[in-house]
C-alpha cells in the first residue's frame, strides 16, 4: 500500500458555508481522500491521500458549488519532518530572546537571531555587490524605535548577534515580563521587510522550565505540527499553566531554524499554550534543517549552555522532552528533573539522571498528585 501524502491547501473562502461545503464534498471521497482539518479563520484545508495526486485533489476542491472556494497555494508535505515546510515555503522569522539585569546594572541577553532570507540582500533575484556586507537592521521594542544596537544581516540575510549593545534598552525595560519586538530591514528596491518576536525581561533569579515542542507538547513530530489541537498531548496545556502560576518561567526550546520563528509562535498560540520565550537554532537555514533531523541535541546543548553562562548560575529547574536527544541535552546541562513523554502520553520522570518513578505516569497525574513535589510554589 502506498504511503499517504499530506497536502495543505491555502484557500480563499467567500461565504459562511464554505467550511461545511468543503467537508461535504470531500466526505464523499473517504475511500480515496481523508479530510484532516478545515480552518476557516486560517483559510487552510489539510488532507491526506495515498491514491490521489495534486491535480485530482485540486479538481475536487473546485467542485464545492456555491462555496466559491478558490485554491491560492498548495503544499505537498511528503517529508517526515515539519522543518520541510519551512524550507519549502521560504518564510522568515526570528527567535525570541531573554534579557536580564546583572548585579552591576548592565544588561545581558541571549543571542539575537533573525532570518530575513537572501531576498533582503538580493537584487533582481541575485545577490548584489554589497551582499557580503549585509544590510542594516532597525529594532523597535513595544513600538518604540531603539538606536545604538548596530544590528546588521550577513550575506544570507541572517542576523546572529551574541554581543549586542543593550544600554539603549534600559529606558524601555522597566518591569519584568514580555516586550514586543520588531526587526526591520530594506532590500535593494527600498522595500521594508519586518520580522516580529518577543523579548523576555527576566529576574536574574528566574527558575527556567525548558520544554521541547514537537512530540512533547504534541503527540508526534509531524502530525502535531500539521493537526494542531487535534494532536496535542493530553493535559499538557493545563500542566504548563500551573507550572507558570507557581512562579516558573517557561522556555520553549527547539532545533528548528530561526526562519521557523513566526510559524512556530503562531502554532503555540493556536494551541493556547502559556507564553514563554521561544528559543530556536543559531545555525543558518540549510544547516539547521539537517541538524534538526540528525543531531538536534547539539544545538539545544549550545543554546542552554549560553543561557547558563548568561545567568552565571544554574537557572534550569526542569525539562520536558520526548526524544533521547532531549534527555542527552538536559543531562549535559545537569537539569535536575526531566520529564520524558511518549506518543501515548506516558511520562517517565528522572531526577539527577536517575529514574524517579518506577512506572510511567501521565501529565494528569503530575497535575493532581505531584505538583508540590516537583514544582513547589515560588510565589
Amino acid at each position: 500500500m502506498a504511503t499517504p501524502k499530506l497536502y495543505k491547501f491555502h484557500v480563499e473562502m467567500t461565504c459562511e458555508g464554505c467550511s461545511n461545503a468543503v467537508k461535504r464534498v470531500l466526505g464523499k471521497l473517504e475511500d480515496k481522500l481523508k479530510l484532516l482539518s478545515v480552518d476557516l479563520n486560517a483559510k487552510e484545508v489539510q488532507v491526506e491521500s495515498s491514491s490521489m495526486g495534486q491535480d485530482e485533489i485540486l479538481e475536487v476542491l473546485k467542485k464545492t458549488g456555491k462555496a466559491k472556494l478558490k485554491v491560492i497555494r498548495m503544499v505537498l508535505i511528503n517529508n517526515p519532518n515539519p522543518i520541510y515546510v519551512v524550507k519549502h515555503l521560504k518564510i522568515h522569522g526570528a527567535s525570541d530572546f531573554i534579557v536580564f539585569k546583572r548585579s552591576d546594572g548592565t544588561l545581558a541577553s541571549s543571542p539575537i537571531l533573525v532570518h530575513f532570507g537572501t531576498q533582503i540582500v538580493a537584487k533582481n533575484g541575485y545577490k548584489n555587490a554589497a551582499a557580503e556586507e549585509g544590510v542594516p537592521v532597525q529594532i523597535a521594542v513595544n513600538g518604540k524605535s531603539i538606536d545604538g544596537m548596530a544590528l546588521r544581516t550577513d550575506e544570507n540575510g541572517d542576523v546572529y548577534e551574541r554581543n549586542a549593545t543593550l544600554a539603549s534598552l534600559k529606558t524601555i525595560l522597566k518591569t519584568i515580563g514580555p516586550y514586543s519586538v520588531q526587526f526591520s530591514a530594506k532590500n535593494a528596491k527600498g522595500q521594508t521587510l519586518s520580522v516580529n518576536c518577543t523579548l523576555y525581561y527576566l529576574d536574574h533569579n528566574a527558575k527556567l522550565v525548558i520544554s521541547d515542542i514537537d512530540g512533547t507538547v504534541t503527540k508526534s513530530d509531524l502530525r502535531g505540527m500539521l493537526l494542531g489541537r487535534v494532536w496535542m498531548q493530553k493535559n499538557v496545556r493545563e500542566l504548563y499553566e500551573q507550572i507558570k502560576q507557581r512562579g516558573y518561567q517557561l522556555v520553549y526550546l527547539s532545533a528548528r531554524p530561526a526562519a521557523a520563528g513566526t510559524m512556530t509562535m503562531d502554532f503555540l498560540k493556536e494551541l493556547n499554550m502559556p507564553s514563554g520565550a521561544l528559543l530556536l537554532s543559531y545555525e543558518p537555514l540549510e544547516k539547521a534543517v539537517k541538524t534538526a533531523v540528525k543531531d538536534p541535541q547539539r544545538v539545544k546543548i549550545v543554546c542552554m549552555q549560553r543561557l547558563k553562562d548568561l545567568f552565571n548560575l544554574a537557572p534550569f529547574f526542569a525539562g520536558f522532552g520526548n526524544q533521547q536527544s532531549d534527555k542527552i541535552a538536559y543531562d549535559a546541562l545537569e537539569v535536575p528533573t526531566v520529564f520524558m513523554v511518549n506518543p501515548k502520553g506516558a511520562v517517565t520522570i528522572y531526577r539527577n539522571g536517575g529514574q524517579t518513578v518506577d512506572k510511567p505516569t501521565t501529565y494528569r497525574n503530575v497535575i493532581d498528585k505531584m505538583m508540590d513535589t516537583f514544582f513547589p510554589r515560588l510565589k
